[in-house]
C-alpha cells in the first residue's frame, strides 16, 4: 500500500494567498473600469454641454452677445487654468494618501459641475433674472475651472497610479486597452446623451447633466473605497514629508529649477530629431475647424441646435475611430513616415474644403457676400426653433445651409487624418527621442501646443462675429497648411537622405 507524500501546510497557505490576491486584483480591476466608465461619461457630458449651455444662458441675459466670443472666452480661461495649475494639482495628489486624494478630487469635480449646471438651469428656467451676463459667466467659469482641475487630478491618480498597483505587468496592457476603449465609447455616448437632452429642453437638460454627475460620484466613490480595501498596496503609499526650514529657504532655487525645466523642454524639442514633426503637430492646435469651442459657437450662431451639433460630434468620433484601426496596416504598408504623410495630405484636402465652404451659398462671411460686415444680430421678436434647428435670440435663419454643411463636413472628415498624423508623430517621439530626455521633450511639446491653442482662441475672440469669423478660419487654416508643408518638405528630405531615393517606408 503506497503512502501519499505529506502535504506542506506552508505551500498550501501560500497558494491560497496567491489565489486570494489574484481574485482581489480581478475584482479591483472590474471596479476601476466601472469607475472609469462613470467618470469619463459624466466628465464628457459636462465638457460637451457646458459650452452650449453657457452660450444659451448668456444669450438670454444679453441678446447682443456673440456665441463665438462666449465659447472662445470660456475655452481660453479653461486652457489657462489647466496650464497654470495642473502641475500643482498633481503635486497635491502626490503628497496625499491615495484614497483621500482621489475622493477629494471626485467630490470637488462632480459637485462643482452640478452647481454650475444648476446655476444655468436657474437662469434659463426663470422668466426674469436680475443679474448681469458677465456675473453668470464668471460664476459658471469659476465652477468649471475647479471641475476641470479636479478632473485632471482624479484621472491622473487612477490611470497612472491606482491602475499600476492593481495589475501585474501582463495585466496592465489589457487594462490600458480596456480603459482606452471606454474613453472612445463614452466620447460618442456622452455627446448623444447631453446633446439630445439639452435639445429637448435646455433647462432640464442642465438638470439631467447635474443629476448624472451626482449619481456617477456616488458610484465612483463606492468603487474607489472597495478597491482601496481590496488591494493592501494602495494604503502603503508614502506621502511627501513636510518641508523643513532649509526647504523653505530654497524656494527661489526651486522656482529657478522649474523655469529651467520649462525652457529646457523647449530646447530639447527643437534640437531633437523630431523637431519638425513636433512643430507641425503643434500647429494643428490652432485649427478652428477642429471642432473647437469657437466652431461650436459658430454652429449655434448659424442656428444649429444642440442635437444637430451632437450628430456632428458623433460623426467626428466615428471618423476618429477609423484611425487606430487603419494605422497598423498603413504603417506596415508604407512605413511610419509615409503614414504621417498620408494623414497630413488627407487633412489638407479637407482643410481646403472647409475654406471653400466659406465662400459657398449661405455663408455669413463678408468677403463671400461682397458687402460690408454689419451687426449679425437683428431685432426680430420671433425666433425660429425646432429640434434640429434653433436660432439664438435675435438671430435670423440663414438663407441657405450649404456653407455650414460644407464647413462642418470638412471638420468631421479631417479627424481621420488628424489622428493618423498624431499617432505617427507620437511614435516618432517614442522611437527617436532618448529615454532620459523623453519626458522633458514631451513637456516642451505640450507647452508649444498650448501656445497654438491660445492663438486659436485669440483669433476667435478677435473676429468673434459670424461675418468676420471667416478671417479666423482662414488664418488658422493657413497656419495648418504651413505646418504641414514644412513637415512634408522635411519628410521628403529625410527620406532622400536615408535611402538616396524617395522612399517613405524607411525612417
Amino acid at each position: 500500500m503506497s503512502v501519499s507524500p505529506k502535504q506542506n501546510p506552508e505551500n498550501e497557505n501560500g497558494a491560497e494567498e496567491v489565489g486570494k490576491l489574484q481574485d482581489a486584483r480581478k475584482r479591483a480591476q472590474r471596479l476601476i473600469l466601472l469607475e472609469h466608465l462613470c467618470n469619463t461619461l459624466a466628465d464628457r457630458m459636462w465638457l460637451y454641454a457646458a459650452g452650449l449651455l453657457l452660450i444659451d444662458t448668456i444669450a438670454k441675459l444679453d441678446e447682443n452677445s456673440s456665441s463665438i466670443v462666449t465659447a472662445s472666452l470660456y475655452g481660453v480661461v479653461l486652457a489657462s487654468v489647466k496650464i497654470l495649475f495642473a502641475p500643482l494639482i498633481g503635486s497635491l495628489i502626490e503628497s496625499s494618501r491615495r484614497l483621500h486624494g482621489a475622493m477629494t478630487s471626485l467630490i470637488f469635480q462632480n459637485t462643482t459641475v452640478a452647481l454650475s449646471c444648476l446655476t444655468m438651469f436657474w437662469i434659463i428656467y426663470s422668466e426674469n433674472v436680475d443679474i448681469s451676463a458677465w456675473a453668470v459667466f464668471a460664476i459658471v467659469t469659476a465652477f468649471s475651472c475647479f471641475a476641470i482641475l479636479a478632473s485632471v487630478g482624479l484621472q491622473n491618480a487612477i490611470s497612472r497610479d491606482w491602475v499600476v498597483e492593481i495589475t501585474t505587468p501582463e495585466e496592465l496592457t489589457t487594462m490600458n486597452a480596456w480603459m482606452r476603449s471606454i474613453d472612445q465609447a463614452t466620447m460618442v455616448l456622452s455627446t448623444a446623451l447631453s446633446g439630445f437632452s439639452i435639445s429637448l429642453n435646455q433647462a432640464w437638460g442642465a438638470v439631467a447633466v447635474a443629476s448624472f454627475n451626482i449619481l456617477a460620484m456616488i458610484i465612483q466613490a463606492i468603487c474607489l473605497v472597495k478597491t482601496y480595501n481590496l488591494i493592501p498596496a494602495l494604503s502603503q503609499k508614502k506621502t511627501k514629508k513636510e518641508p523643513d526650514d532649509s526647504d523653505e529657504m530654497k524656494i527661489v532655487d526651486k522656482i529657478k529649477e522649474a523655469l529651467k525645466t520649462f525652457f529646457g523642454g523647449w530646447a530639447l524639442l527643437f534640437t531633437s530629431k523630431v523637431a519638425i514633426p513636433g512643430l507641425a503637430l503643434a500647429t494643428l492646435y490652432v485649427n478652428i475647424l477642429g471642432l473647437s469651442f469657437p466652431l461650436q459657437g459658430y454652429g449655434r450662431e448659424n442656428c444649429l441646435s444642440e442635437a444637430t451639433i451632437s450628430i456632428i460630434y458623433i460623426g467626428s468620433a466615428v471618423s476618429g475611430f477609423l484611425a487606430p484601426i487603419s494605422f497598423p496596416f498603413l504603417k506596415r504598408t508604407i512605413g511610419l513616415l509615409g503614414t504621417a504623410c498620408a494623414g497630413a495630405i488627407w487633412q489638407l484636402i479637407f482643410v481646403g474644403l472647409g475654406i471653400y465652404g466659406l465662400f459657398t451659398k449661405g455663408s455669413p462671411y463678408f468677403l463671400a457676400n461682397e458687402k460690408e460686415c454689419i451687426d449679425d444680430l437683428v431685432t426680430d421678436e420671433e425666433v425660429f426653433s425646432s429640434y434640429w434647428l434653433r436660432c439664438p435670440a435675435g438671430v435670423n435663419m440663414p438663407e441657405s445651409f450649404v456653407s455650414i454643411i460644407v464647413i462642418f463636413s470638412a471638420a468631421v472628415a479631417q479627424r481621420w487624418g488628424l489622428w493618423i498624423f498624431d499617432m505617427s508623430v507620437t511614435q516618432m517621439f517614442q522611437e527617436k527621442v532618448d529615454a532620459d530626455k523623453r519626458n522633458r521633450t514631451s513637456a516642451g511639446h505640450y507647452s508649444l501646443c498650448s501656445v497654438f491653442e491660445f492663438l486659436m482662441y485669440g483669433l476667435a475672440l478677435a473676429w468673434g462675429s459670424s461675418c468676420l469669423f471667416g478671417n479666423a478660419i482662414l488664418v488658422s487654416s493657413g497656419l495648418v497648411v504651413s505646418g504641414y508643408a514644412m513637415f512634408l518638405i522635411w519628410a521628403f528630405l529625410t527620406s532622400r537622405k536615408k535611402t538616396d531615393q524617395f522612399n517613405f517606408t524607411e525612417f
